[in-house]
C-alpha cells in the first residue's frame, strides 16, 4: 500500500509509513466503468472491516534511477572503443545506483540496468591492461620510418666508401672523386641516378629517402684527391635526429642533433664525431 502523504510503498497491513511515519489512511477510489475491486479487507480502529479500493492508474510512478542508465550506457561505450574514459565511471555509477535503489524502499527501480552497467564496465576494465601492453609493444610508425631512413643513409655512405676505393684504384692520377656527380659517373659506383646527377657537386645537397647527401674531395694543386668527406643529414631540420658522415677510413660516424644546414668542409670535422653503434633514430 502507498502513503497518501509521500507516496512511499509500504507492506500491506502497515499502520505507519516506513518513509515519513504518517498513519496510513485507506482510500476508496472508484475506477472508470464502475466500482473498483476490493484489494483486501482491512481492519479499522473501531473493530469493523472495510475494503480498500485503489485506482491503478493513480498509483505513484516508480522511476528508473538515472545513475543505472548512465552506468549501462558508459559500460556499452567501454566495449565500443572508449574503454579508458568510460569503463571506470560505468563501474562507479553502477555501484552508486544499486546502493540508491536499495535504500529507496521501492521508490526507485533499475537494479538490473545497474547490474548490466557493472558487468560491461568490468569487462571494459579488463581490456585496459591489454591495451597498455599493445601500445607498448606496437612500433611507432614515425620512429620506424626514421630508423629505416637512417639505415638507408648508412648504407649509401658505405656504398660511397666502396665506390671511392674503386675510383681511386681505377684513376691513380686523380685519387678519390671530388663529388657525387664525378663518382656516380663510374660503372661500378653503386649510386643511383638521384645521387649521381650533374648537380650533385661538392658543397651541394642531393636528396634521397628524407636524407640529403654531399661528397667533398680534398685535392692538391695537381688535382690529386687524397681525402674526402661524405655526409648524410635529414631533410627536416626541425627534427632532432642523427646525421652521418664518413671519410677515407671508411668508418661511419654519427651525431645526434638538428639536421645540418651546410655540408662538412673538412675531414677532421667528421673525425670528431663518434663512431656509430646502435639504431639510427
Amino acid at each position: 500500500m502507498f502513503c497518501s502523504n509521500c507516496g512511499a510503498s509500504n507492506y500491506e497491513g502497515s499502520r505507519h509509513c516506513s518513509n515519513c511515519g504518517r498513519v496510513l489512511q485507506p482510500q476508496a477510489v472508484s475506477t472508470e466503468g464502475g466500482a473498483a475491486p476490493a484489494l483486501a479487507p482491512q481492519q479499522s480502529s473501531s473493530g469493523g472491516t472495510y475494503s480498500l479500493y485503489v485506482d491503478v492508474q493513480q498509483l505513484p510512478y516508480t522511476p528508473t534511477d538515472g545513475k543505472a542508465t548512465a552506468s549501462l550506457v558508459l559500460g556499452i561505450l567501454s566495449l565500443l572503443g572508449f574503454t579508458v574514459i568510460a569503463a571506470v565511471p560505468a563501474v562507479i555509477l553502477g555501484h552508486m545506483s544499486r546502493k540508491s535503489i536499495k535504500m529507496s524502499a521501492g521508490r526507485l527501480k533499475g537494479k538490473g540496468v545497474a547490474l548490466g552497467g557493472l558487468i560491461t564496465g568490468y569487462i571494459g576494465l579488463s581490456f585496459i591492461p591489454i591495451l597498455i601492453v599493445a601500445f607498448m609493444v606496437m612500433p611507432n610508425p614515425l620512429r620506424a620510418r626514421q630508423t629505416a631512413n637512417g639505415s638507408s643513409a648508412q648504407q649509401i655512405l658505405s656504398n660511397v666508401n666502396s665506390a671511392q676505393v674503386l675510383y681511386s684504384n681505377a684513376n691513380p692520377e686523380k685519387g678519390y672523386a671530388m663529388d657525387l656527380a664525378t663518382l656516380g659517373s663510374g660503372q661500378t659506383s653503386g649510386l643511383d641516378r638521384q645521387l649521381s646527377r650533374s648537380t650533385c657537386i661538392s658543397g651541394a645537397w642531393c636528396v634521397k629517402n628524407k636524407y640529403k647527401y654531399s661528397l667533398t674531395g680534398f685535392c692538391n694543386v695537381d688535382g690529386l684527391c687524397k681525402e674526402y668527406v661524405a655526409v648524410a643529414t635529414p631533410v627536416d631540420a626541425t627534427v632532432t635526429t642523427r646525421s652521418f658522415c664518413s671519410t677515407s677510413d671508411a668508418v661511419i660516424r654519427s651525431k645526434r642533433d638538428r639536421a645540418l644546414a651546410e655540408p662538412l668542409t673538412t675531414a677532421d670535422e667528421c673525425s670528431s664525431w663518434e663512431p656509430f653503434q646502435g639504431q639510427p633514430n
